[in-house]
């Protein structure tokens, strides 16, 4: 499902080959972990993996968002050379979220060792193996992701794509929460 809004939102190899190539590393490196320690999945902590892996997603989107507003900016200067606007983008989108990217995946990281404290050694299995999947989106988002789109091919519209009925209800939104009237309701 999240591929398929993926799909429908971006429009693009980009925005869904790359989320989903991300997700998947991300999986293996967790599940991967999880068997080396030997740590088994109990059925009340199965839905903290696809949560951790719809973060990697999240945390990847944000990054071809950017790499996608950087990219329709870049092009024209460069000419008219999808290659060199492409790496360009990439190289911008990287480092405006490196700092904010990292920040948010160290805190899900620590946040997840937290639960290391208690007693119970499932919760402490979690905070094991939820941490290290954690931090694996470091690599896959931070990283992985601008190299990826390096060797992808340029796309081809360089207009960002966005809904009309997103464009629409933000502009509503906006008006109505600095209106006279809607402010104070907010």
């Amino acid at each position: 499902a999240i591929f398929l809004l993926l799909l429908i939102y971006f429009r693009r190899l980009h925005g869904v080959l790359i989320p989903f190539i991300a997700a998947w590393v991300t999986a293996i490196w967790g599940l991967g972990f999880t068997g080396w320690t030997e740590i088994t999945f109990d059925p009340l902590v199965l839905v903290i993996p696809m949560i951790i892996t719809a973060r990697a997603v999240s945390h990847t989107v944000q990054m071809a968002e950017r790499f996608f507003e950087d990219y329709e900016v870049i092009l024209p200067q460069m000419d008219g050379d999808t290659e060199k606007a492409k790496i360009e983008a990439a190289t911008v989108a990287m480092a405006e979220l490196i700092v904010p990217g990292t920040l948010g995946i160290v805190t899900d990281f620590l946040g997840l060792l937290v639960i290391m404290i208690t007693s119970i050694q499932q919760m402490r299995d979690l905070a094991i193996f939820g941490s290290f999947w954690v931090f694996a989106i470091l690599f896959t988002v931070e990283l992985l992701h601008p190299i990826m789109i390096c060797y992808l091919p340029a796309p081809h519209d360089a207009q960002h794509y966005l809904p009309g009925f997103m464009v629409r209800g933000m502009d509503r939104l906006g008006h109505y929460v600095t209106d006279r009237i809607g402010k104070w309701v907010i």
